[in-house]
């Protein structure tokens, strides 16, 4: 996620199967967990919870969400709300997705130098 345009204040989040929605300098332990559908839907409710909070408190200009097809069920409850901060969805396969993020990150690397 971007907020205002500048790369300083991009914000990274990972959806961790074991522990749901978290940025990624947050220290976990370790974990051997694979994500399932049943594992999905159940994180959905908090993932929903904790995603609605992050972006009441904070102004994005964009979000980029890169989730292969089983991760992306622990947001399907979330898909309207993000729909209003201009978030785009990866699509494909996990090479395709990367590419995709590269490009995203292009444009916003693009929009900061031209400001």
């Amino acid at each position: 996620m971007v907020k205002k345009n500048r790369l300083e204040n991009l914000d990274i989040l990972i959806l961790s199967a074991k522990y749901g929605l978290i940025r990624y300098n947050e220290k976990i332990s370790y974990y051997d967990q694979i994500i399932t559908v049943k594992r999905a839907n159940e994180l959905a409710d908090v993932v929903y919870i904790k995603l609605e909070e992050i972006l009441k408190n904070n102004h994005y200009d964009g979000i980029f969400i890169n989730l292969g097809r089983t991760y992306s069920i622990a947001l399907e409850r979330s898909k309207k709300m993000l729909s209003r901060y201009n978030a785009y969805w990866a699509k494909g396969q996990i090479g395709e997705r990367l590419h995709q993020l590269k490009n995203w990150f292009k444009s916003i690397s693009a929009e900061v130098e031209g400001n």
